[in-house]
């Protein structure tokens, strides 16, 4: 139903789940009954999440979450289920990683009426606004984790005759970005275009919310042209930070370094600090490289 576009249907459905879901957040077979499949359970919280129904979604993750084998899969049996209980289900890990995706996204939907509007001055916009004046009149240039647009609607006034796209794996945060740049869905680890799309693509505070942030990158690499520019910014830290998201990855200037380090010379590194009110300073890095011809 959820494929097809028919949320009501699916939500008379999933309520029935709801009612069998316990407190450990695991879903079973049957009410009450003692078998209980990981795939089930996985596939559960990938439900809610789409549902945006975060909480149970978050109840259901964390029990499959907490049944990951050492190597990474997980088991497909549980309670009531002990001869298959240790044995690897494949299904489980499919609808584990959909779960996850799904998790990341409900998160930002939630956040898109409350982010903070963009100070004119604010540094990161600054150093954006200088690659983009790197671009020849009429170039394409992307913003990869855009958000409902706060970098573009300065940089498209300030440029309005480069060509502008912004993409994010939130489509309620599409929504709100202006008319006149061309908006994708799709995610920092898969992005829906060609290689080779770009004179210059740009990611701000995105990368360390990448599952994969290496890749993340790469995938920035790829999708630029010979010659074109790639600027990532973001917060310098080595750990993660107290109240970040679980999936949150600290990232550092000389990480981004070494990964565009093959395929991006010259490489440039930059180091500033945001203002974070009563706390000071949140430092934070830039990394401007050149895509190899």
């Amino acid at each position: 139903y959820l494929d097809w576009g028919h949320r009501q249907e699916a939500q008379s459905l999933i309520e029935k789940l709801e009612q069998r879901q316990a407190v450990s957040g695991a879903v079973p077979e049957q009410e009450n009954g003692p078998v209980i499949l990981t795939a089930t359970v996985a596939q559960c919280s990938l439900l809610w999440f789409r549902m945006f129904n975060e909480s149970r979604g978050e109840q259901a993750y964390r029990f499959v979450e907490k049944r990951r084998l050492p190597d990474g899969s997980f088991p497909r049996g549980a309670r009531g289920n002990s001869d298959n209980g240790r044995e690897a289900d494949p299904l489980a890990a499919k609808y584990f990683l959909e779960a996850t995706l799904w998790r990341v996204r409900c998160a930002y939907r939630g956040r898109i009426k409350h982010e903070e509007s963009l100070d004119s001055e604010d540094p990161r916009l600054m150093i954006v606004r200088s690659l983009v004046a790197l671009v020849p009149q009429g170039g394409s240039v992307a913003d990869l984790g855009c958000g409902t647009g706060r970098y573009l609607k300065f940089l498209s006034s300030w440029f309005p005759h480069h060509h502008w796209f912004g993409i994010d794996f939130v489509p309620e945060a599409l929504e709100q970005i202006p008319r006149g740049i061309k908006t994708l869905e799709g995610n920092l680890l898969r992005i829906p275009v060609p290689d080779r799309s770009f004179h210059a693509v740009f990611s701000v505070d995105a990368i360390s919310h990448a599952l994969l942030p290496r890749r993340a990158v790469l995938e920035m690499a790829r999708i630029t042209r010979p010659g074109g520019y790639i600027l990532v910014i973001d917060r310098q830290q080595k750990s993660r930070s107290l109240g970040a998201d679980p999936w949150e990855q600290p990232v550092t200037a000389e990480q981004v370094v070494e990964w565009l380090r093959p395929v991006a010379q010259p490489i440039k590194v930059q180091q500033f600090g945001i203002s974070a009110g009563a706390l000071g300073r949140t430092p934070y890095f830039a990394v401007l490289a050149r895509r190899n011809q």
